[in-house]
């Protein structure tokens, strides 16, 4: 008799081990950035990819951020570092994503409650900025928000872009900082970058906020509100074209509420 496999519990039962492992191989052998460094250092050409691949599976044994990426500037200097660090961060960002979507979306669906659901819903339409803004200011760990995003309604494709934009400016801390002790003109990329990508983040949170506050003097003050991204505008068509966006593309549709402001405006 042919047995049924369980193709969820079984990759759960093989991360647990994995997990339970290197917990076990970090207390008993333990592992330093000098055993990392002597055996990427040991693969020659190799050693790059080796590098983003290890980075790629760290978040499955939740092995810290902290070493890999101060490490990948020692290994292989600040500017091939940086673009080994970046991929990997990204490719790690994924890793912890669809690990967290495949094995916990469907139980916190199950459980959600009001406030959950609201939140739920709020990320599904502007995740994008929401990732951002974690991102570039770090109130959480890097993978708390990779799993977090996993287990929540957010879009793949708002949250990797929000990823592979708002890590730049603290990579780029990571990497160069320790170098700007001999070289104080390395601090230049962190600081220009870090208030490119803040002017980015707060040009597109004020375009999508803005129409919520419309009251312009002679314009009637009654609003229409999008039941999805729970936006304001002016007339109830705008809200229904919004709906319709929101729930087709899962983000807000900035030409609406620019379109919206410029009419309201007149």
């Amino acid at each position: 008799m042919k047995l049924k496999i369980n193709l969820k519990n079984t990759l759960g039962t093989l991360w647990i081990i994995a997990i339970l492992g290197a917990i076990y191989y970090y207390i008993t052998v333990g592992i330093s950035i000098d055993d990392i460094r002597g055996y990427l250092g040991g693969l020659g050409l190799w050693s790059g990819l080796a590098f983003i691949v290890a980075y790629t599976v760290r978040p499955l044994v939740f092995f810290p951020t902290s070493i890999m990426t101060p490490l990948s500037a020692v290994l292989f200097g600040p500017v091939m570092g940086w673009i080994y660090s970046y991929i990997g961060e990204n490719l790690s960002a994924t890793v912890a994503f669809f690990a967290a979507r495949y094995f916990g979306r469907s139980f916190v669906k199950a459980n959600e409650n009001v406030f959950i659901k609201k939140y739920d819903e709020k990320l599904r339409c502007c995740g994008f900025e929401t990732v951002l803004m974690l991102r570039l200011i770090p109130l959480f760990p890097f993978d708390f928000v990779n799993f977090a995003s996993g287990l929540s309604a957010i879009k793949y494709r708002s949250y990797i872009s929000a990823t592979l934009l708002g890590v730049i400016p603290g990579l780029t801390a990571y990497i160069f900082l320790g170098g700007s002790i001999a070289n104080p003109y390395l601090l230049i990329p962190t600081m220009l970058l870090f208030g490119l990508i803040s002017y980015i983040a707060h040009r597109h949170h004020k375009k999508t906020n803005k129409v919520s506050d419309i009251n312009v003097a002679g314009v009637s003050t009654q609003t229409f509100q999008c039941p999805v991204c729970k936006l304001q505008y002016p007339t109830e068509v705008y809200a229904q074209q919004c709906e319709a966006w929101c729930t087709e593309h899962n983000s807000c549709n900035l030409d609406i509420i620019q379109y919206a402001i410029k009419e309201t405006e007149k």
